[in-house]
């Protein structure tokens, strides 16, 4: 379902992270420590963005920028992120999300 809030997200099952890409910003903030459960969840959520300010608020997963990242431009589609060469490898959860 589009967000007008989060362009794009990936949940790395084994590490337990979540990275989800700001529309607005472009800025990619990771969060730690979250269950599958929760991830399976939010990507069921009807707003994203509300999800994210309440469950994750309430919950208070430990997070981070990722420095480094190039914003993705909208309006040229999903895409891989920059500097991810050979993410399609890795377990269909952990691929990129986008909602266009």
């Amino acid at each position: 379902m589009p967000s007008s809030v989060i362009y794009g997200m990936r949940y790395d099952p084994r590490a337990r992270t979540l990275d989800v890409v700001f529309r607005a910003s472009g800025e990619v903030y990771r969060y730690f420590g979250v269950p599958l459960s929760v991830w399976r969840a939010f990507l069921r959520a009807p707003s994203k963005g509300t999800y994210l300010n309440t469950v994750f608020k309430e919950k208070g997963y430990g997070y981070e920028k990722v420095e480094g990242w190039v914003p993705m431009v909208a309006a040229a589609g999903p895409r891989e992120p920059p500097g991810n060469a050979g993410i399609r490898d890795l377990p269909d959860q952990n691929i990129w999300g986008f909602y266009e």
